[in-house]
């Protein structure tokens, strides 16, 4: 990630301004808050077999947070069989509710997550937002209508009493058991964009505390509302973050940028799970956001010089393209695959070396001077892969993760919702897929 550095100069009648206007919308605080370096809401949706975990989470919120005026850790929260939503503000060792709703969460999930940054920025105004998803989460394909009694639950770690590893997945993130609902990926960008309207700019920064999720799709689908982006390529333990060292080191330096913040809830994600030492597949990543077109481009460009290289042999190239993706890093969700060891894999099959075979005479030059291009083109893929993820860290098993996954089934139908996404209609990917697929 390359950091945006700007030197702005604000004096105090001016941040005053900004102060009162950002507060006046809200009716319910009769003080005037200054404004603070950060304001981080983690949004619980609890509704659902997490629910213990969630407790959990929260006292380690209150472990870390230390006394400051200079950032608000605030928590929305939904609860099982709780008709309340409840709001708190985070002080050292506990909770104080503030502004708690008489109805639950989860009716109308895209609207209420931009609600509560509404009151995030009425209460608690800041020169810096976070917003972190906390809940189940399944990847950019979206959960079909009709079938959310069939939910993929189920993990290394945590087994949902009646469900089975064979139920049809339903994707999303912020899956509500009372209500039935969730959060799909298209609602979440619409709900980025409302709240971006609210602060004025993008949100600094987005976490989801949830599986599966760092995607490349996904990245695509909130890069014009956010900065940085943390998420997890791999399913997560039922703990999720190690949100003690986050807010420790929130509040003892509350002038930390976006970028060091992301990378601190990597590093204390890794530190936590190595240190548990039972789960060797962890994954966690930090993504700089205004990264995601150089990679869309360079990704657009590797498809293309592919299929160049097809002209001249085309039942090498495709050939060759699907040992790649059969000895890529696959994610527990077998259609996610590692992005990076991808295109390392294509690059070692391209060499001048291990092809399957030589194609014939007459084309042999114009091939290798193909692969040539083809081996360029991955190599700029791989750079830039660098330049999005800023922070990576995995457990042994994971040790081949480049930070980011994508779609790309080996076998069977694309899912019926990628085709929505706005990263499969706006980029050449998808045609790539019905090209390559078996």
């Amino acid at each position: 990630m390359k950091l945006k550095f700007y030197t702005v100069i604000l004096s105090g009648s001016f941040l005053a301004a900004i102060a009162l206007t950002q507060c006046s919308a809200s009716k319910s605080n009769s003080m005037l808050r200054s404004l603070a370096q950060w304001s981080v809401l983690t949004y619980i949706q609890g509704d659902n077999n997490l629910d213990p975990f969630a407790y959990f989470n929260v006292k380690a919120m209150q472990k870390g947070v230390r006394a400051t005026d200079q950032v608000h850790a605030l928590v929305q929260w939904d609860r099982p069989n709780d008709n309340k939503t409840w709001r708190f503000r985070i002080t050292p060792g506990g909770k104080i509710e503030d502004e708690s709703l008489s109805s639950e969460m989860g009716y109308h999930p895209r609207q209420e997550l931009v609600d509560s940054m509404q009151w995030v920025v009425n209460s608690y105004p800041a020169l810096h937002y976070g917003l972190i998803l906390w809940n189940h989460g399944s990847g950019v394909e979206d959960y079909s209508p009709g079938s959310r009694q069939k939910r993929r639950y189920y993990s290394k770690w945590l087994q949902l009493v009646g469900t089975s590893p064979d139920a049809q997945a339903e994707r999303g993130v912020l899956y509500d058991d009372s209500q039935g609902t969730c959060l799909t990926n298209s609602e979440m960008s619409d709900a980025l964009r409302d709240i971006k309207g609210i602060i004025g700019r993008n949100l600094d920064l987005l976490g989801m505390d949830a599986c599966l999720m760092a995607m490349f799709e996904i990245a695509y689908e909130v890069k014009d509302f956010v900065d940085y982006f943390v998420a997890s390529q791999e399913l997560e333990p039922g703990e999720g973050w190690e949100y003690t060292s986050m807010f420790n080191a929130l509040t003892t330096m509350p002038t930390i940028t976006p970028a060091q913040l992301a990378k601190t809830i990597v590093t204390g994600y890794a530190r936590y799970y190595r240190k548990r030492g039972d789960t060797a597949d962890f994954t966690m990543s930090a993504f700089d956001l205004t990264q995601v077109t150089a990679l869309d481009i360079a990704l657009s460009r590797i498809i293309t010089t592919l299929n160049e290289a097809r002209k001249l042999d085309p039942i090498g190239v495709k050939s060759v393209v699907r040992k790649a993706r059969a000895a890529s890093l696959q994610m527990d969700v077998s259609e996610y695959i590692d992005m990076g060891t991808f295109f390392a894999e294509l690059s070692k099959r391209f060499g001048d070396k291990g092809r399957d075979k030589e194609p014939a005479a007459r084309k042999r030059l114009a091939y290798n001077k193909s692969t040539k291009v083809v081996r360029s083109a991955l190599s700029s893929g791989l750079a830039q892969i660098n330049n999005l993820i800023i922070g990576n860290a995995t457990g042994p098993l994971r040790a081949r993760a480049r930070g980011v996954s994508i779609y790309y089934p080996s076998k069977g139908a694309i899912h019926s919702s990628y085709r929505q996404t706005a990263f499969a209609q706006n980029s050449n990917w998808l045609n790539f897929l019905k090209q390559y697929a078996e």
